[in-house]
């Protein structure tokens, strides 16, 4: 189902468009609850539409350095090494297609998210929903080379991108440990970053020295 809200704007026309979907309820009843042994999955990496809004937004400030008297000679710049961030940024594919695979696979997620304010606020609404803590690993969360690239280029942490960041549109998932080895079978390409554990522990990072 879609639901059009039209809005008048100071520069022209906005458009905020929701969308709902629908699921066989005998699907939700069967769903496991979350476990302090659930694993944390992810579809794809984080962190890249943030470098490339980081770019556009760089290119913006040095176009309108440009004097005026430069104008009719101005060539638009080659971004053309940027094109994956950039693409992240601008053009975000999401792919429902993930949730028939987990129909065909027999494996129902015992929680499932759309990761659009960073890992991070991702992270927190799953313990607060769910009264759960989190563990995920750094050297597990998937990072886009052009993304550290990026990072670098502008003097910030790689983490703060993909921790923070936003607009990735992945999806995130809490497997039962039980069903480990099918889902890495049935999902090669989907990162598993973490674990839940118990809530006194809390949202917690944990780096490769522990």
């Amino acid at each position: 189902n879609l639901s059009l809200e039209l809005k008048a704007s100071m520069t022209g026309l906005a458009i905020g468009i929701t969308a709902q979907g629908e699921q066989d309820p005998k699907t939700i009843e069967s769903a496991p609850k979350p476990s302090g042994t659930d694993l944390i999955c992810i579809t794809g990496n984080i962190g890249a539409a943030y470098m490339g809004l980081h770019v556009l937004e760089r290119e913006k400030v040095a176009f309108n350095k440009i004097p005026a008297s430069e104008m009719a000679s101005y060539k638009q710049p080659d971004l053309s090494r940027y094109k994956y961030i950039l693409s992240q940024y601008l053009s975000p594919e999401i792919n429902p297609k993930i949730v028939e695979q987990f129909k065909e696979a027999s494996i129902i997620p015992a929680a499932g998210y759309f990761i659009t304010d960073g890992l991070a606020a991702t992270i927190k609404e799953l313990c607060q929903e769910h009264g759960t803590g989190a563990k995920i690993y750094l050297e597990k969360i998937p990072i886009a080379s052009q993304t550290m690239e990026m990072a670098k280029e502008i003097n910030m942490d790689t983490v703060t991108a993909a921790l923070n960041g936003g607009d990735d549109y992945k999806f995130l998932f809490v497997i039962p440990l039980s069903e480990h080895e099918k889902f890495h079978k049935e999902f090669p390409n989907v990162d598993i970053i973490g674990h839940l554990c118990k809530p006194e522990a809390g949202a917690l990072l944990v780096t490769p020295e522990g």
